[in-house]
């Protein structure tokens, strides 16, 4: 999952290594990090600021692959259809 975010634009991926079940992300803005966390909310996924620029996502063992994709998913869809 962290690999996926880190290649994203509009947000850099905290501490990506070692690998762990929670990725933290930091975005320019507030604003930025409250649209990301409103767009995958819409689409099901439960996400939220942890600061006001950085969001946190945990996955748990029952978060499996085709749940992975569906967020990296979301959130590529967030990159090419938010206007930040």
């Amino acid at each position: 999952l962290a690999a996926a975010f880190a290649e994203m634009k509009n947000m850099t991926v905290e501490n990506a290594f070692p690998p762990s079940n929670m990725v933290f992300l930091n975005f320019p803005s507030a604003l930025v990090a409250d649209s990301f966390c409103v767009f995958l909310r819409n689409d099901g996924i439960l996400v939220n600021r942890s600061a006001s620029k950085r969001v946190r996502l945990v996955t748990h063992y029952e978060i499996d692959d085709d749940a992975i994709e569906r967020i990296i998913s979301s959130a590529n869809q967030w990159t090419t259809e938010a206007n930040v």
